[in-house]
């Protein structure tokens, strides 16, 4: 073999050993990062994915043929619409796109998941291939869920120490009202000793689902929150525990737009900031809290990566304190970071708000100059379109009028029926009502024909909720049930599996609140009042017979 040949078999050899040697560098460092990379041809729609993206998405390399319509089978139902959307969208910009999603992997875990790609396109502005990156989340998510839990436990301390006062605040004005109420004969003066009762009342319940939110580890699902009642559900609290040399500030407009959370989790994202700002104040100061209404346009969005364009409400915490030097400006919202001493702080409080203000689709900048305190301004996307079941006030709206409907109410606390039965009669409904499962059944059997809507506790003597559910269900597989409950989440979570694995696939579960502990029609949440407006003649079985 000429010299020249061997020369260039040889730097051949080399250079394909130098690939073989990239190659498994490229291999371990995504195996490592948990990072996956893929390729579509947008002209023939074929699809090219790393040894890791088939580690994330459980299949064999040697066996799968990954498509883009193939990879979506693999994406959560409820992800699905989501994830196609955006990589549609994708095609019509050169920016890099990012969608976190859930997948349900060839062994049947589930994973989360980000995508992060950028679509090319040909002289012509034409799409042509696109090309990214699969990161597997699921470890980093569940480790933020456990610090999210760790912290809960650390900020229920400072949440008791309001309560113990604030119960106080709530039961003698209760008392000392109903004092007055036996001597008073004015109607004007008994209703207005009646709206404090009320309020009194309300303000209790909601510290109980607090403490029970806080219990069960998690917030309770998404819904429309004035953030306005959440600042001063914390004012309260930071008044009576805050040192004395700490002023609290509040400015917040007449109305502000609503977000859409759990207001638990948004309270505790205030106290956690509060909270900071005290500790920085080891001297005294000025704590303020400012609420506002906020369009960010697009020059904002191309200036902080987290946003993007649209309404948002900000919320600002800040204080008089000493500062947040640079260095830890960089790191304060990493899990377990801290100055504090040890024993004085988890490091958690911030990597909590950050991870909960994400999760609402919301970010927070920070702002500070040693020796000049801090501000904390945390965005939250605004509800745009209409609030369902809400007035401006953030109460709920008028209760649909009935039309003489039957209901049938079964709960075994007495006090619950009298208040559930006058309430919906006063608002146009028929009530029948049962004090357990069994004289429930009966009672259906009785009615069945003209029933509209079964109300049943799920914890009951004789015969329980889910059981009496069955039972129901084998007359009448249409008949709407809403099953209502004091139980903490997880339990209420079993009676849900029970019922709906044996059958109950009209019925609705969920922890028992303002309707059965209060007198009045505004308190009704939003499952009941959706209810009501079916009972009312607004979906297709309101009348049927």
């Amino acid at each position: 073999m000429p010299d020249a040949a061997r020369q260039q078999v040889s730097e051949l050899q080399h250079l394909t050993e130098a690939l073989q040697r990239e190659r498994e560098r490229l291999v371990t460092a995504q195996a490592v990062a948990k990072v996956g990379s893929w390729e579509t041809d947008l002209q023939t729609l074929s699809v090219l994915w790393s040894d890791e993206t088939y580690r994330i998405f459980g299949v064999d390399p040697g066996t799968y043929v990954p498509t883009h319509v193939s990879f979506l089978s693999f994406v959560h139902p409820d992800d699905r619409a989501r994830v196609d959307e955006a990589f549609r969208a994708s095609f019509a910009t050169r920016d890099v796109c990012t969608v976190e999603h859930r997948v349900v992997a060839g062994d049947g875990s589930t994973k989360i998941v980000e995508e992060r790609w950028q679509t090319f396109v040909d002289g012509l502005g034409h799409p042509i291939r696109a090309a990214g990156t699969c990161q597997d989340l699921t470890e980093r998510r569940r480790l933020e869920a456990q610090h999210l839990r760790t912290q809960r436990l650390e900020s229920l301390g400072t949440l008791a120490g309001g309560i113990a006062h604030d119960l106080n605040n709530v039961l003698t004005p209760i008392l000392a009202t109903v004092d007055l109420l036996r001597e008073e004969d004015d109607p004007a003066e008994r209703e207005h000793l009646l709206t404090t009762v009320e309020e009194s009342a309300r303000r209790g319940a909601e510290m109980v689902r607090q403490v029970l939110a806080f219990a069960r580890g998690s917030g309770g699902e998404h819904v429309p929150v004035d953030l306005r009642r959440v600042v001063d559900d914390a004012r309260r609290v930071l008044v009576e525990t805050l040192p004395k040399d700490i002023s609290v500030r509040i400015e917040e407009p007449a109305a502000v737009s609503r977000v859409l959370g759990d207001a638990t989790m948004l309270y505790q994202v205030l106290m956690n900031l509060c909270v900071n700002a005290r500790d920085a104040m080891a001297h005294g100061g000025q704590l303020s809290i400012a609420l506002a209404d906020e369009t960010l346009d697009e020059v904002y969005a191309g200036m902080h990566p987290q946003a993007r364009p649209g309404r948002y409400v900000r919320v600002t915490v800040a204080d008089t304190g000493t500062g947040i030097p640079p260095a830890v400006q960089e790191r304060m919202f990493e899990p377990f970071f801290t100055t504090k001493e040890l024993g004085q702080g988890t490091g958690l409080g911030l990597s909590t708000v950050h991870a909960i203000v994400r999760g609402m689709g919301g970010f927070v900048n920070v702002y500070s100059e040693i020796g000049r305190g801090a501000r904390f301004v945390v965005y939250l996307p605004a509800i745009t379109g209409p609030v369902d079941a809400l007035d401006a006030t953030g109460r709920a709206a008028p209760l649909p009028r009935g039309r003489g409907e039957l209901v049938l109410v079964v709960d075994d606390e007495p006090l619950i029926r009298e208040v559930v039965t006058p309430t919906l009669e006063r608002n146009g409904y028929t009530v029948r009502s049962a004090a357990n499962g069994a004289e429930g059944v009966a009672a259906f059997v009785e009615a069945r024909r003209d029933l509209r809507l079964v109300l049943t506790d799920m914890a009951m003597p004789v015969l329980d909720g889910p059981s009496m559910i069955r039972a129901i269900r084998a007359m009448d597989a249409q008949v709407p049930i809403i099953g209502t409950s004091g139980l903490t989440g997880s339990m209420v979570a079993a009676s849900r599996t029970t019922c709906v694995s044996t059958g109950g696939c009209r019925s609705r579960i969920s922890p028992r609140c303002c309707f059965a502990r209060s007198a009045t029609p505004s308190t009704l949440p939003n499952r009941r009042r959706r209810a009501a407006a079916r009972l009312s003649g607004r979906s297709p079985w309101a009348g049927r017979r």
